[in-house]
């Protein structure tokens, strides 16, 4: 076993699903053999020699990555010049937000979404709301490519009119919370449509949509029906984000679905892995459309 490289991924996942035999087969691999293990940072509570971070954009990075974007913008749209300052402005207003922003996918999205959104300026955002902004942005952007109904529609509206993707968005990310899965197989992505809609006819929709991407093990090389294809989030708090809508929404409603959702959160509510998702339940600004 000398010549053999362990790569644990995702300890933060396994922790709180661990059967006991499982553990002390994991402990003792910790102990014994050469290993590499990933994990969220809340999680680790291991003594290593050597530690490396994935830390994301720096601040200097985020402000020249908006200076970048906002410059090539304003070679189409005039209007757009001067925004630099405005939005890095609102970056830095709110903690939690300055803090996503870290994230590159989610700066690229923010800085999309505030050229695309009128309201989007006028207002302090929480954390929650902000999300529903970059996704009433990948609404819109869906709709321009399926149709043309996006055009001057109002919020409900375009909601209203992805309201079957949404949907399943959400109850497949709760779902993959539910069984521990960051990539989601073929066939929870089949299960959760047929569950939804008795059809698996939309999955490419929700494919299309611009929060899933196919994860190509060795196994799928050659596999061009992107259904059969694993797939994950493009970011894992997009999951969270997507998770805790559809929680939400079944405490709104008043029979079995509020009880599910009861049941689950005092079930796991200690656990580190529901903790990123509690962070998008903003009971009195949430608005699930």
């Amino acid at each position: 076993m000398e010549k053999v490289l362990w790569i644990f991924d995702g300890y933060d996942e396994f922790l709180p699903h661990a059967l006991p035999r499982l553990t002390k087969v994991f402990n003792s691999i910790l102990e014994t053999q050469h290993h590499i293990l990933t994990s969220r940072p809340y999680a680790i509570d291991l003594p290593y020699t050597i530690t490396l971070e994935i830390i994301g954009f720096t601040n200097e990075n985020i402000t020249k990555y908006v200076e970048l974007f906002f410059y090539q913008i304003a070679k189409q749209t005039p209007d757009s010049s001067g925004e630099t300052e405005t939005i890095l402005q609102f970056l830095k207003s709110n903690s939690s937000i300055w803090g996503v922003a870290h994230i590159p996918l989610n700066l690229e999205l923010i800085c999309s979404t505030w050229c695309n959104s009128k309201g989007f300026k006028k207002k302090a955002l929480t954390l929650t709301e902000l999300y529903h902004e970059m996704i009433e942005y990948m609404c819109r952007r869906h709709l321009r490519k399926t149709n043309d109904k996006e055009k001057d529609q109002g919020t409900d509206t375009v909601f209203k009119l992805c309201s079957k993707e949404l949907e399943c968005l959400e109850c497949l990310a709760f779902r993959a919370m539910e069984t521990n899965h960051s990539i989601i197989p073929p066939k929870l992505l089949q299960e959760t449509e047929r569950a939804l809609h008795d059809s698996t006819d939309d999955d490419k929709s929700i494919l299309n949509f611009g929060v899933l991407k196919a994860y190509d093990d060795n196994k799928k090389i050659g596999e061009h029906n992107p259904t059969k294809k694993q797939h994950y989030f493009v970011h894992l708090s997009f999951q969270e984000h997507f998770a805790a809508r559809h929680l939400l929404r079944l405490l709104k409603d008043a029979g079995e679905d509020k009880r599910v959702a009861t049941d689950y959160i005092n079930k796991h509510k200690y656990e580190t892995t529901l903790s990123p998702c509690t962070h998008f339940y903003s009971w009195s600004h949430c608005k699930i459309t």
